[in-house]
């Protein structure tokens, strides 16, 4: 028996270390596909977003599978593969989370609540939003905390949420004045104005309107952008 035992744990131990050496190997070969990928494609890229996402995970190259997975979960938003984005992102949500990372949680956070806004699912969008918020507060990413607040107050309106909507507007107008960010300050006074459009208070809704536009034309090159949330209405 005591035989029998010895043979039989000597080959758990070889079956372990086997493994162990085929685990490293594969990770290797991963490394230097994608490595090759790089080299080979660096002039088209973004086609091999996907594949290089994965195979710099399974190689265990966590800076640049941080890298290319948000680089993938953006081409497929950009493509509107909104699923297979979420999908992405929520991986990179993970990987926030278990590498301690607080700032590139809520960007993630931000850039999935706008596609969960975009295919109507509020009730997630306010989720992630309200997750972006509390991380950006506990962890003082102030200029973060601006963006989120923005959008969730953007949110907030479009549910009918009024006076929720005009405080988380308020305060992401407040943090944009704090930062000196003239084109968050113009997008959020243009979604005070989009605010006040429905109720039918067109005279306050016309003096955040104005305000934004005044200041996207004290901006360098006259307007930098329109508010990503101007009323469908409108």
């Amino acid at each position: 028996m005591t035989e029998l035992r010895y043979i039989f744990r000597h080959a758990l131990l070889r079956e372990a270390a086997y493994s162990m050496q085929l685990r490293a190997t594969l990770q290797h070969l991963h490394r230097l596909i994608a490595e090759a990928l790089e080299r080979l494609y660096r002039d088209q890229l973004e086609d091999r977003y996907f594949d290089l996402a994965f195979l710099m995970n399974r190689g265990r190259v966590s800076e640049k599978t941080v890298f290319y997975l948000e680089k993938a979960g953006d081409f497929a938003r950009s493509r509107f593969l909104n699923q297979q984005a979420l999908e992405y992102y929520d991986k990179l949500l993970r990987l926030a989370e278990v590498q301690s990372n607080p700032a590139q949680k809520s960007q993630i956070l931000l850039k999935k609540a706008k596609i969960l806004d975009l295919i109507g699912n509020w009730d997630a969008c306010a989720l992630a939003l309200k997750e972006a918020i509390s991380n950006s507060r506990k962890t003082q990413l102030t200029d973060l905390l601006g963006q989120a607040a923005n959008a969730y107050g953007r949110l907030l309106m479009l549910q009918g949420d009024y006076p929720q909507a005009m405080r988380q507007l308020q305060e992401s107008i407040q943090i944009f004045d704090q930062l000196g960010d003239k084109g968050g300050r113009t997008e959020a006074l243009g979604n005070l104005g989009n605010l006040y459009f429905p109720p039918g208070k067109y005279p306050e809704a016309e003096q955040y309107f104005h305000q934004s536009i005044e200041i996207a034309r004290q901006l360098e090159g006259g307007f930098i952008s329109m508010p990503k949330s101007w009323p469908t209405w409108a």
